[in-house]
């Protein structure tokens, strides 16, 4: 079952405009705690209206993962939460989060939003077994979170691997912040994506001061798309940024950087020496 908070018009304005806030949403992108948790708060609400995952067994998790967490991995362990909070309140069976570990594939140094939809199917057709096959009950079910659908390649091609690893739970559940509601607009679709994402930095500075706020409080959830924006930032900027980094957020950056192979690559190299020391 394939269920969404929003669904999303075909053009910048109208989105804009919209039930979905996008100051929130391109802030929770980019690792913001308080941001990932208003989202998880209303997916959490919206599972326990219209499904009954309290009365059984369920398990949670997100895209494939590799490496580096995404926003979307940190966002399915709020959900879990917020639901456990319910669970103790209702004295039901709580929730489990899992990740679905997949075997490395070839490194991709680009943001994924920026790929058209040729090149998303084919990303998403290079993805291997799972590493780990969860030998899920058969009476259980599977909470998938994700953020937003945009041209169903990661969709279809998580549900093929899950089906080709036997998971057998009763019911599965795909659950997203928001679809786009055209069809046949792909390329559309994933320029809509892009803007989304980027909606609350127009530029550098505006990066640079969501991430020195945050940066002092400790809020901050390291993201592979995080990671990756900050190393390949113009050299300036990249500077500037690690270098307000404290010094926990820079050994995870780091740790989180070399589980990716960004240390294979010219763009990114730089960027982890300054990590690094």
């Amino acid at each position: 079952m394939l269920l969404y908070l929003f669904s999303l018009p075909n053009s910048e304005a109208k989105i804009a405009k919209g039930g979905l806030d996008l100051t929130v949403y391109s802030r929770f992108k980019h690792g913001c705690i308080e941001s990932t948790r208003i989202l998880a708060t209303d997916l959490a609400k919206k599972l326990l209206n219209e499904t009954d995952l309290l009365e059984g067994i369920t398990y949670f998790s997100s895209t494939l993962k590799t490496g580096a967490p995404s926003a979307s991995h940190w966002l399915a362990n709020d959900v879990v939460k917020e639901i456990n909070n319910v669970a103790f309140e209702k004295k039901k069976t709580s929730v489990r989060y899992m990740d679905l570990l997949q075997a490395p594939r070839e490194p991709v140094f680009k943001d994924y939003s920026r790929l058209d939809s040729k090149d998303r199917h084919k990303a998403q057709g290079l993805q291997l077994p799972l590493v780990t096959v969860p030998d899920l009950p058969n009476n259980s079910n599977l909470v998938i979170i994700n953020d937003v659908y945009v041209t169903g390649a990661q969709y279809e091609k998580q549900k093929q691997i899950l089906k080709q690893a036997g998971i057998n739970a009763k019911r599965i559940y795909w659950q997203y912040i928001a679809k786009f509601q055209n069809k046949g607009r792909r390329s559309l679709n994933t320029r809509l994506e892009n803007y989304m994402n980027n909606y609350a930095f127009p530029n550098d500075r505006a990066f640079l001061s969501f991430l020195k706020d945050r940066n002092s409080l400790n809020a901050i959830y390291p993201n592979k798309r995080l990671i990756l924006k900050i190393l390949t930032m113009e050299e300036k900027s990249r500077r500037k940024v690690i270098l307000l980094l404290n010094k926990g957020l820079r050994r995870s950056f780091l740790d989180y950087a070399l589980l990716e192979n960004m240390h294979l690559n010219s763009n990114t190299s730089e960027g982890l020496e300054l990590l690094a020391n």
